[in-house]
């Protein structure tokens, strides 16, 4: 989230992130790097009310077919969902890959959207 956050100044992210150590990690980094676009909270998905984003995205926290369906209710209809995929997956419908590789392995950013 660091990272998109430093890419598109002028977006609002939110990161939800419920261990302490990676959420203190997200606040230092948004303090420091002066990332007042970077809204670090120390929550689960589950406890965010907030069900009307353009975008979500997970580190991989979760089977990816899953990420989809847990992240629907958050994203506006249009938006998208945002997973990455480090093989390949017959069973996701309806989604567009982006491929790259890192160390000669394949993967895929894979955005689905939100309907």
């Amino acid at each position: 989230m660091v990272i998109a956050a430093i890419s598109l100044p002028d977006q609002h992210f939110v990161a939800l992130e419920p261990i302490h150590k990676k959420h203190a990690f997200l606040k230092t980094a948004a303090r420091e790097l002066s990332l007042r676009n970077l809204e670090p909270l120390a929550i689960r998905l589950e406890q965010h009310e907030d069900h009307d984003y353009d975008a979500a995205m997970s580190r991989a926290t979760f089977d990816l077919a899953a990420w989809f369906e847990a992240a629907k209710p958050y994203v506006r209809a249009g938006g998208m969902i945002f997973g990455f995929e480090g093989q390949l997956r017959a069973d996701l419908r309806e989604v567009e890959r982006f491929p790259y590789e890192i160390a000669g392995k394949p993967r895929a950013i894979v955005v689905r959207r939100s309907t």
